[in-house]
Parts: structure tokens; C-alpha cells; sequence
């Protein structure tokens, strides 16, 4: 996915539609989602993301392309935890 071709208006979407592109990203570096967290709404909502197990490249390639978008304030912090479940 290339954000450079992304106008800023396409980049700063509905809190609706953040979600989307979040997963979206994960997907396209295929990073699979276990489970989802969140706490508060709209503006002021938190996320806490859990993936099953992925290389450290894809992880990081995905965690940037999220980075990169208008909606998103910031990623607070990534810790990976690889467990036997997977």
C-alpha cells in the first residue's frame, strides 16, 4: 500500500472508517488479527491489538503503514509475546 499516492483527505477518514484501514494494513502485510480491544469512543478510543504470530518485518511494515494515518494519534507502544497458543 502506497501512502504516498494517498491525498491528506484521503488519509484523514471517519472515525467509522479507521478501523478499516487499521485492519487493513495488517491484512495487506498479512498479519493476522486473534483479537481486538477497545476502551472509550470516537476521538478518545484505544485500541489494543493481538495478532497471531508474524515475523518482526511484518509486524513493523504494519505497525508504520497504521502509524501513517490522519486518525491515528499515535501507536503508544508494541510488545511481542509469542505464545504457544497459535
Amino acid at each position: 500500500m502506497d501512502l504516498k499516492k494517498l491525498t491528506p483527505g484521503e488519509m484523514t477518514i471517519g472515525v467509522s472508517g479507521v478501523l478499516l484501514l487499521i485492519f487493513s494494513f495488517f491484512n495487506w502485510y498479512d498479519v493476522s488479527i486473534k483479537s481486538v480491544l477497545q476502551e472509550g469512543r470516537g476521538d478518545e478510543a484505544t485500541l489494543m491489538i493481538v495478532t497471531h504470530l508474524a515475523t518482526e518485518a511484518q509486524q513493523r511494515a504494519a505497525r508504520h503503514g497504521v502509524e501513517q494515518l490522519g486518525n491515528v494519534r499515535s501507536v503508544a507502544s508494541v510488545v511481542r509475546v509469542e505464545s504457544p497458543d497459535k
